[in-house]
């Protein structure tokens, strides 16, 4: 029998499109089935309760969660990060559009594939509940529109309307959407040939619609005392001077990228940048990107806090066009080099989509091989929790408030106990539970109050301060397949109050 091999090249580039987006998302899929993380369980937990905005973020990650949790009566784990999923599968699709519409065929391709298999904006951002999925395909998609609206032979004006829709959509998935607002003028100012936009209603109106499409965050804000935008200011921390720290920054966007994108990209962004007078295609991206990168980078080097390596991906997101251009220029010359590249990619994301479902579905394997924790701790679900208050005799205490002294804890607790008790967080960040559940409401009230084993003797002090009286329980101990994954102190507080 003669097998007749098929060779990629043989496919046209829309199968080769739709091969990416069907492999991606299956594999996201499986990703998808692990554990709901710190951040996510929060999220989901304090999405039960729709509102305009919310503490942390503008509110896109929390509708979605808690629209998925309204349909289907679940806060199952694939159930609530599907939306995030399929979202991720469009980006591919917006992600080849934009780089289409500005570098051709070729280098769409190059741009979709590797965006599919960066870490953090193929993976964690593409499945995990967080803005940054609903973000990454806004941009893209207004990005989209605007390279239209500058590019093609006879804009449609009307396009504005879409790029400031899809822009206020970005703005209400995370704060880092204005910077598209901000690179698109930056882009129209420093274009001669782009300037006439600047004498016409259309940018103005779209600008206006992405205005009102963010305008819920703003009317939260405002019924909160600017909290939100308090608190995103604030994480910067006071201004000392650190001029290695964007070093630091400069490698932790590498790993989380995978190093030869990283490398990739900044090859592509220095030819953009000699090149950005004859090539204005590249100098939009640059425009819509460059800054945002920047911007950490300054704040790393004048932030007295840890920057997070993730909060400059979506500006490394809008430069990937620049690298599928850059690849597709030098494919032809070292296919072999990027073919290896690709395969390496490939397989990483692959050894660790299965090393962590290994570890999720059999904890007991990292004792095995001589790991001392489990690497995928924060991912493991709380669930006996409720049977341990039921066991304490705590389950018929009408309004117990169950507190845990850590807003991430706060969510671990909340999710595992399906909304069946108040949960508020007994510390002074609080997040979305200060806003939710704050301590001044609830004076009086009797607490169930877990504390981390590593923190009892930092809370002894705080919890008899705030209670007539403070009851030690047993110990919880936190399990996940039969293995004891976190252990906290128990205590019972009576008649809380602030001092």
């Amino acid at each position: 029998m003669i097998v007749q091999k098929i060779k990629i090249q043989n496919f046209s580039n829309e199968q080769k499109l739709l091969t990416i987006i069907i492999v991606a998302t299956s594999i996201r899929l499986i990703f998808g089935l692990s554990g709901l993380g710190m951040d996510e369980t929060y999220t989901v937990a304090t999405s039960r309760h729709l509102s305009l905005s919310y503490f942390d973020h503008p509110p896109m990650a929390w509708w979605l969660s808690g629209v998925m949790q309204w349909l289907t009566h679940s806060e199952a784990t694939i159930i609530v990060r599907l939306p995030f999923i399929l979202i991720s599968a469009l980006s591919i699709w917006r992600m080849y559009l934009l780089t289409q519409v500005l570098f051709g065929e070729a280098a769409a391709l190059f741009a979709s594939f590797v965006f599919s298999v960066a870490p953090v904006l193929g993976m964690t951002s593409a499945t995990w509940v967080l803005p940054d999925g609903p973000l990454i395909f806004a941009l893209l998609t207004a990005a989209y529109y605007l390279a239209r609206l500058f590019f093609d032979v006879k804009p449609d004006p009307r396009l504005w309307l879409a790029a400031g829709f899809w822009g206020g959509i970005a703005m209400v998935s995370k704060y880092h959407g204005i910077f598209l607002f901000a690179g698109a003028g930056l882009f129209i100012v420093t274009s001669p040939l782009q300037s006439h936009w600047l004498r016409r209603p259309w940018p103005y109106l779209g600008a206006g619609l992405g205005l009102l499409i963010f305008s819920p965050v703003i009317i939260w804000n405002v019924d909160h005392h600017w909290i939100s935008f308090s608190f995103q200011s604030g994480r910067t921390g006071v201004p000392e001077i650190h001029l290695l720290k964007p070093f630091v920054t400069l490698a932790g966007n590498a790993l989380f990228l995978f190093p030869w994108i990283w490398l990739g990209s900044v090859a592509a962004t220095l030819i953009a940048l000699k090149s950005r007078v004859t090539h204005p295609q590249r100098w939009l991206m640059l425009c819509l990107g460059l800054p945002l990168v920047v911007l950490f980078l300054c704040i790393s080097a004048l932030s007295s806090t840890h920057v997070f390596y993730h909060w400059s991906m979506p500006g490394y997101l809008l430069l990937i066009p620049l690298l599928g251009e850059w690849i597709s220029q030098k494919f032809e010359q070292y296919p072999l080099s990027f073919k290896c590249l690709g395969v390496l990619s490939v397989s990483i994301v692959f050894i660790i989509v299965t090393g962590v479902m290994v570890f999720w579905s059999f904890p007991s394997v990292f004792s095995y091989i001589g790991l001392r924790t489990d690497p995928i701790q924060d991912m493991r679900d709380f669930a006996n929790i409720g049977t341990y208050i039921e066991d304490s005799g705590l389950a018929d205490q009408r309004g117990l408030i169950v507190a845990p002294t850590k807003w991430f804890m706060a969510g671990k607790f909340d999710y595992a106990l399906n909304g069946r008790f108040l949960v508020t967080c007994l510390c002074a960040d609080a997040r979305q539970y200060g806003v939710d559940a704050p301590l001044d409401q609830l004076v009086g009230r009797n607490f169930l109050i877990p504390v981390a084993a590593a923190d009892v003797k930092n809370e002894d002090h705080f919890l008899s301060d705030h209670f007539e009286h403070v009851d030690r329980l047993d110990n919880l101990h936190i399990t996940s397949h039969g293995q004891k994954i976190e252990e906290f102190y128990m205590f019972y507080g009576k008649n809380f109050h602030i001092n």
